[in-house]
């Protein structure tokens, strides 16, 4: 995107966070190009999956719980590394999240 705001990378600020969330609650979370425009120093594939991966309210940030993680294990020898398939099986859970967690134990 150019303009008069440069892209930034890295870690996303509070400030960044708490706007990309009230511009979601005004816009919706469909538009990502119209929402990026709004914040101007970030993409609109940074602002959709910083939103999907971190921000959605329906996420679960706790730990994961035994039962996941024996569900989480099952489906992964069943569908290998299919991240999003097996966050389908798992509601509040990203397939981010999923996926640091399986590579957390491999990589132990």
């Amino acid at each position: 995107m150019t303009g008069k705001y440069p892209q930034r990378r890295g870690p996303w600020s509070p400030d960044e966070s708490f706007r990309l969330v009230t511009l979601i609650n005004k816009t919706g979370a469909q538009n990502w190009v119209t929402v990026a425009s709004f914040m101007g120093s970030r993409n609109a594939k940074q602002c959709r999956e910083r939103y999907h991966q971190n921000l959605d309210p329906s996420l679960r940030h706790d730990p994961i719980t035994e039962d996941e993680a024996a569900k989480i294990m099952d489906l992964y020898h069943r569908y290998g590394s299919a991240w999003a398939r097996i966050a389908e099986q798992l509601p509040g859970r990203s397939d981010n999240a999923i996926k640091n967690y399986v590579n957390g134990l491999v990589n132990k």
